[in-house]
C-alpha cells in the first residue's frame, strides 16, 4: 500500500519550507549587511587615517590629489 500524505500535512510542510526559505533570505541579508558594516568600519579606522596622512604630507608642499587618488595611495600603502 503506497504511503499517502494527508493534504493538511502537505500544506503544513510547504508552509514550513516557505518560512525556512524566508528566514534563510533574512539571515543572508543580515550577514551581507554585517559584512558591509565591517568593511566600512575597517575603512573608517584604517584607510581614512592613511588618506589624511597623505593629504597632510602633500599639503606641506602645496600639492593636491583627488580623493580617489588618496584612496588608491592608501590602499597601495596598506597592501589592500
Amino acid at each position: 500500500m503506497p504511503h499517502i500524505i494527508p493534504k493538511g500535512k502537505f500544506e503544513e510542510d510547504r508552509y514550513l519550507q516557505q518560512q525556512e526559505k524566508q528566514w534563510y533570505e533574512k539571515l543572508r541579508a543580515l550577514r551581507a549587511q554585517e559584512e558591509l558594516d565591517r568593511e566600512q568600519k575597517h575603512y573608517d579606522e584604517v584607510v581614512d587615517p592613511v588618506k589624511k596622512d597623505f593629504a597632510d604630507l602633500l599639503s606641506k608642499t602645496g600639492d593636491k590629489i583627488s580623493d580617489e587618488g588618496l584612496e588608491n595611495l592608501a590602499k597601495f600603502r596598506l597592501d589592500l
